[in-house]
């Protein structure tokens, strides 16, 4: 998908969502009191851990969000996949990124921007000449993310929310290692690193441009 077609997406999205961020906005407020917990143990200014779950492309992240005056906000999360193998491949997925964010109405809707990074490598186990061969593959991606999402903060300070975005690649790199280290050029050419290596370039293009969606985040703000 070229980026001008992301963009007008998103515009698209912001502009169908702004009837529904002014309702949404007012969950968890009345009309004598302001929008969820405005005052924390620092005055105007609040923070507190926040987990990720039900998420794309990392389907669990944990870390800290902060708000200010309930108009900014900023974050960091670290997200992984447990290793697991298939096929007789390891592979193993983490990001970690950070987030601004600015809420336009004081309240629950807001627009945000995430950056970061992604790595994920991929293992297999060889053989060149009798020799034993361990390959590894790694992509690394460096991203940004628009997005909008939604907190719902109670009084409290415990809330729940959303985040809709799309992820886009700013750059991007692929790095290989053997064990011994002195075979990595053969071990890329053996049917089975060559399979990893195309199958790591695939994944590699898709996480290029493709959606982030957290559909469930909980949290508590001090």
């Amino acid at each position: 998908m070229k980026i001008w077609k992301i963009a007008v997406s998103l515009f698209l999205v912001l502009s169908c969502s702004s009837a529904f961020a002014e309702a949404a906005e007012r969950v968890g407020e009345d009309s004598s009191s302001s929008y969820g917990k405005p005052q924390g143990v620092l005055g105007d200014f609040t923070f507190g851990p926040q987990l990720t779950f039900v998420g794309f492309p990392t389907p669990f992240r944990f870390g800290l969000e902060t708000k200010y005056a309930n108009l900014i906000g900023f974050g960091m999360e670290y997200g992984f996949i447990p290793s697991f193998s298939i096929s007789g491949v390891n592979l193993s997925f983490n990001t970690f990124q950070g987030s601004a964010k600015i809420y336009p109405f004081r309240g629950a809707f807001y627009f945000g921007l995430y950056m970061g990074s992604q790595s994920l490598s991929f293992s297999t186990a060889t053989n060149l000449s009798n020799v034993p061969v361990t390959l590894s593959v790694n992509a690394s991606v460096f991203y940004w993310t628009p997005t909008i999402g939604w907190k719902w903060v109670q009084q409290s300070g415990f809330y729940w929310g959303l985040d809709l975005g799309w992820q886009l690649a700013l750059s991007s790199s692929i790095t290989y290692s053997s064990n011994p280290p002195a075979l990595v050029s053969a071990a890329q050419q053996t049917s089975q690193g060559t399979q990893l290596v195309n199958d790591l370039n695939s994944i590699n293009s898709l996480l290029s441009s493709l959606p982030s969606v957290a559909l469930l985040q909980i949290g508590y703000l001090f």
